[in-house]
């Protein structure tokens, strides 16, 4: 072969040998990606009545989640509802969702005592977004109906029978609430109705309500001990909640009190609540939670202080709560989350879940409460 041919493919072979040393080195170099804190939730395919009435209502066997005889209906906005006749005698049940046991809700067993002889017709509910299961001899069934339903996927307003706007009572404290940030904006009149009739409701006169900005929270309450209706306005949900401070530069920004850098932003982590981990440099720091990427919305009205000892850096835990506007670290605050057998009915993956921020507690007012 000539020799400038070969000089031509040892060059060509040294040029590529070059290239993928340096790309396997552009890959050790690059940084590992994060794995994300909080998964997005599914809406579940299936959702089973299953317990020991079973066998009474078509299927095989009893505790069976995939038995279709016992199915309930998606009935819309993380709403589903079923009714069976259900024979006299003392039961008890879960929700089944996907027809496994995999996903079961109430974390215990619910149990329902039908006395009508030979049977009762009974409603039976489950409100994926809040994980609460009701039914019409246990519970209330409130349901919010208004001149707004038709904006949230009811056939017309003011149906006591669209659920898509029923109100639940996850952490049984007798107040049921509905919650949507779906409304558009507008003046609105509700009231809420029992057992998807105008047989009972609640006040009298209709509750005016009105939605300035879109995506505004919405939040109907009732209040099952006076009967008391109340309708309450949130801003919109953060798209995005950044800790902005003297800090940002050690954390890879390319400088300070930048509201848009996405390397400090926060997670949402359900409920309203966001969190971020950070390894802070020693030293003493400065810095606020903006929302949204600018300073139009931040949060303490003053600089929040931090001030840290460890060395070289403290692995430093930030937290916001849209709910109160609190910002919290774990350098300067107690972290404190309510812990039982209601959190799964909030969202968490199961009770008794102390890192499931959902049920974050926080001190507004500094009163140490």
């Amino acid at each position: 072969m000539n020799r400038k041919v070969k000089a031509g493919w040892r060059l060509l072979l040294s040029s590529l040998l070059v290239l993928l040393l340096l790309g396997g080195m552009f890959w050790l170099l690059r940084p590992p990606a994060q794995a994300a804190e909080t998964a997005v939730p599914i809406a579940p395919t299936s959702v089973t009545v299953a317990g020991d009435l079973q066998s009474e209502l078509g299927c095989a066997g009893d505790w069976d989640p995939g038995c279709v005889a016992t199915h309930i209906t998606d009935a819309g906005n993380g709403i589903w509802r079923g009714v069976f006749d259900v024979p006299t005698g003392s039961w008890n049940y879960k929700m089944a969702l996907n027809d496994t046991w995999d996903s079961a809700f109430p974390s215990g067993n619910k149990p329902l005592v039908i006395s009508t002889v030979p049977t009762e017709m009974v409603r039976f509910y489950f409100d994926d977004k809040t994980n609460a299961v009701l039914d019409s001899v246990n519970d209330v069934i409130a349901v919010g109906a208004g001149s707004f339903q038709s904006e949230l996927g009811c056939p017309g307003d003011w149906q006591p029978d669209c659920v898509r706007t029923l109100l639940t009572d996850p952490n049984g404290d007798g107040i049921y609430t509905f919650v949507s940030a779906d409304i558009p904006v507008g003046s609105y009149e509700t009231k809420v109705a029992l057992n998807e009739t105008w047989d009972t409701s609640y006040p009298g006169a209709n509750v005016a309500f009105s939605v300035a900005t879109a995506g505004e929270i919405v939040t109907l309450a009732f209040d099952t001990g006076d009967n008391s209706v109340a309708v309450t306005i949130a801003p919109p949900a953060p798209s995005s909640v950044t800790i902005a401070g003297d800090l940002q530069s050690e954390l890879g920004c390319p400088g300070d009190w930048q509201p848009d850098c996405a390397l400090t932003n926060l997670t949402a982590q359900g409920n309203d609540v966001w969190r971020g981990v950070f390894d802070v440099p020693t030293g003493s720091w400065s810095y606020k939670a903006a929302l949204n990427g600018t300073w139009d919305v931040s949060y303490p009205p003053s600089n929040k202080s931090l001030a840290v000892t460890g060395s070289p850096t403290e692995t430093v835990r930030f937290y916001y709560d849209h709910k109160t506007n609190a910002v919290l670290d774990s350098v300067n605050d107690v972290t404190a989350v309510a812990v039982g057998n209601f959190q799964g009915a909030l969202g968490c993956a199961s009770d008794w879940q102390p890192a499931c921020l959902i049920s974050l507690m926080t001190d507004t007012d500094a009163d140490g409460v």
